[in-house]
């Protein structure tokens, strides 16, 4: 099963990973395979927990479940970095079950990793030098998004919430409840003025980043919601829903405008 995928910069690559410990390009025109990655010594407990390509699109960072960070070339193939992240000091151990999931920020110069302990913590992307953590979740975080500003990351959880962070001040900004049970996923829109969730409740939230608790709810409906992500530009945004059913939406009227049922199972995630 494919759990992750994104496309390339340029679009003419869409890259994914599988159960299967490994990770794949296809070109999108022909779906030709172009490169096929293995996880360094990868083990019965490496399942990928997520990945991201850097801003110029030329190096993809992956995280597995021992907490381990490889990062490899898009163009070549190659593994370019590893780093196991039980080697930083005990004193500042940020993901001791491993981090959950990745996000560049927009000039690709730091990675920022949720972790399944609930920590955040902030990542140099050219080394993969660790430089702080922050805490505040109580249960294992579901995604991670960085503001175009480059000084904010929002977290969602499955305790319920999410967290704006500001990292210039290293603290929590804001916590935003508007969920009930596990929220799946969170993003930014493309101008960093609004914040839209989904859930296992059938709510889709919407926050005014400027005024967080001025929140408006968008009934999805009874499915469960596992992913959520804005159409580029746009105040549209794409759902993916329980029983393999993705649709369309506009944030700004509420209104449902599109729905296709094209896949037998749950769909994961949608990259646009």
């Amino acid at each position: 099963a494919i759990h992750h995928l994104c496309f390339t910069k340029d679009s003419a690559r869409i890259i994914s990973a599988d159960t299967d410990q490994m990770i794949r390009a296809h070109e999108v025109k022909t779906g030709k395979l172009i490169h096929e990655w293995n996880l360094p010594n990868a083990g019965l407990r490496d399942r990928i927990r997520g990945f991201a390509l850097d801003g110029t699109g030329k190096r993809l960072v992956v995280i597995v479940d021992t907490g381990d960070i490889h990062a490899f070339s898009v163009l070549t193939g190659k593994l370019e970095l590893s780093m196991r992240t039980k080697q930083v000091p005990e004193s500042v151990a940020h993901h001791p079950r491993g981090p959950s999931q990745i996000a560049y920020s927009r000039d690709g110069r730091w990675l920022v990793c949720g972790g399944s302990n609930g920590s955040v913590s902030l990542w140099d992307s050219q080394d993969l030098t660790f430089h702080f953590r922050l805490s505040g979740h109580t249960h294992r975080i579901t995604a991670v998004d960085y503001h175009p500003d480059g000084f904010h990351v929002l977290s969602s959880s499955a305790d319920g919430t999410l967290m704006l962070w500001d990292l210039r001040e290293k603290k929590l900004a804001e916590t935003l409840r508007g969920h009930v049970g596990h929220v799946m996923n969170a993003v930014f829109s493309s101008d960093g003025e609004q914040i839209i969730s989904c859930g296992h409740d059938g709510v889709v939230a919407l926050w005014p980043t400027s005024y967080p608790s001025a929140k408006l709810e968008r009934n999805g409906g009874e499915r469960i919601h596992t992913w959520i992500e804005f159409i580029p530009d746009t105040r549209k945004f794409l759902l993916a829903c329980s029983g393999g059913v993705i649709e369309q939406w506009d944030a700004g009227t509420g209104m449902r405008e599109q729905s296709w049922n094209v896949h037998r199972f749950g769909v994961v995630g949608v990259a646009i």
